[in-house]
């Protein structure tokens, strides 16, 4: 065999050397990564409904729909993309939204997520969600603003942020709502904080204050009003909707429904002054039920007028029940250790109403005390006795008038009595009086019912006396 010299050899390794770097350095510069232009991600398997062909993906393009990098994303289900990256990574697929490792979602439905929710709930609200946004720094998840100044257009609204709810679904059995918040104060966690399921806040810097806002005026120009529970939505035909507000048992009860901070109102700072706290307009009502659902007892309005309307005013002295005008009517005063009280009774068709004393003691006294000087009056209603009675005054005595007014001519041997008969029974025994217009006798009664009286003379009537009487029934 021929000897190949040394020098050939070192030409050929050469050679081959050169070649080999030249193919190294070819590849680098081909696969080098570029910031210019991201790399399309790989391409989503196409799905397919039953009997229907399977539909090519869309095309990915910068910022569009389905934008990523093909190292921030991977197919975990047919259809539906996650991004495993910082929280700062936003990426949307298929009209879903996940933000890098705040939550790791395998998109399906109902898909598995992977958050601290999970230990929280029996069913995470991210197994749920459309878009799920779970915060990594312990502030603010989503926040929304709308500044008034970007308006395009007169009188558009200005909403930071906005939900609704559309229930279609007559097949199922489902419950909607357009805004859910819900705050969890865990153990110890919470201890020196507040959980507040949701806070509506408003901030008035315009300067305008609003004086007597009513249910007639709440919507006074440029009012600044804080929650707005409303019915209908703006539909034309929309029915009556069921409540406004529902305090409701949702595995736990409030201690409280409604409470007003002590300085919350304008004019009143829980020690001197008053505000409106609830203002309603004539006839609506405050509504009590009984345990089976009936209505049983409320309070309403049917006052027309301010200065005639009605105030209850509850005072360290006791209770003013006053006009709209703060004039008081009647008053109940307050005293420590109650014992007796006054027990004021309506009554039934045909029957009188009362004034009557209750409590402990076995006998309790009524007393009626006028101020000052003045007298006490007792300005009772009359009753009136149309038929004539009948009477006995002696032999051929005669009579003239009725059951309350007459008089009587005395007949012979009428001696020192005179008996009068009521032509119908008073409803309690009159008061009577008599005299003796013909002679200085002087008569008194002896004995008044309800169906009759007797008067007797301080000496003998003489035959063909006028003897006058005068009685007064009260109901």
């Amino acid at each position: 065999m021929a000897m190949i010299p040394v020098s050939q050899i070192r030409r050929a390794w050469r050679r081959q050397l050169r070649r080999a770097l030249l193919a190294a350095f070819w590849l680098l510069w081909v696969h080098a990564p570029t910031h210019a232009q991201p790399a399309a991600p790989p391409t989503p398997p196409p799905t397919a409904s039953p009997g229907q062909a399977a539909s090519a993906p869309a095309a990915a393009s910068s910022g569009a729909e389905g934008s990523s990098t093909a190292a921030q994303t991977r197919p975990d289900y047919p259809g539906n993309w996650f991004s495993d990256l910082g929280a700062a990574q936003i990426f949307r697929w298929s009209g879903r939204v996940f933000i890098g490792a705040a939550v790791r979602n395998d998109g399906r439905f109902l898909h598995q997520a992977e958050d601290w929710e999970r230990s929280v709930y029996p069913v995470s609200p991210t197994d749920v969600s459309e878009l799920s946004v779970l915060s990594t720094n312990g502030l603010t998840a989503i926040h929304g603003g709308s500044e008034g100044r970007f308006s395009q257009a007169q009188a558009s609204p200005i909403i930071g942020l906005s939900g609704t709810a559309y229930l279609d679904n007559g097949a199922w059995t489902n419950n909607g709502w357009g805004v859910y918040g819900e705050c969890r104060m865990i153990t110890a966690t919470g201890a020196t904080g507040n959980c507040i399921g949701a806070e509506f806040d408003v901030t008035n810097l315009s300067g305008q204050s609003y004086p007597g806002v009513s249910p007639f005026t709440a919507y006074v120009p440029h009012y600044a009003g804080d929650l707005q529970l409303a019915c209908g939505g703006e539909a034309v035909s929309a029915g009556p909707c069921s409540w406004g507000v529902n305090i409701a048992n949702n595995g736990a009860r409030f201690v409280a429904g409604l409470i007003f901070g002590a300085d919350a109102l304008v004019g009143n700072d829980g020690r001197t002054g008053s505000a409106p706290a609830i203002e309603m307009p004539r006839g609506d009502t405050i509504t009590w039920f009984d345990y089976m659902g009936g209505g049983s007892n409320f309070i309403t309005s049917h006052a027309q007028s301010h200065a005639i309307g009605g105030v209850i005013d509850l005072y360290d002295g006791g209770v003013d029940i006053e006009n709209g005008d703060g004039a008081v009517g009647v008053q109940l005063a307050a005293m420590a250790k109650v014992m007796n009280y006054p027990i004021l009774s309506g009554s039934s068709v045909g029957r009188p109403v009362s004034v009557g004393a209750g409590g402990r003691d076995a006998d309790v006294s009524i007393v009626l005390s006028p101020k000052g000087n003045a007298p006490v009056i007792l300005d009772a209603h009359q009753e009136f006795h149309g038929p004539p009675p009948s009477a006995s005054a002696g032999v051929g005595a005669s009579l003239e008038g009725d059951d309350n007014v007459g008089r009587i001519t005395v007949g012979a041997s009428a001696g020192q009595v005179i008996r009068l008969t009521f032509a119908r029974p008073w409803t309690n025994p009159p008061r009577c009086a008599a005299d003796d217009e013909t002679s200085a006798v002087f008569l008194r009664p002896t004995s008044v019912t309800t169906t009759g009286l007797s008067f007797a003379a301080t000496a003998p009537m003489a035959a063909g006396d006028k003897v006058s009487y005068d009685c007064r029934g009260y109901q």
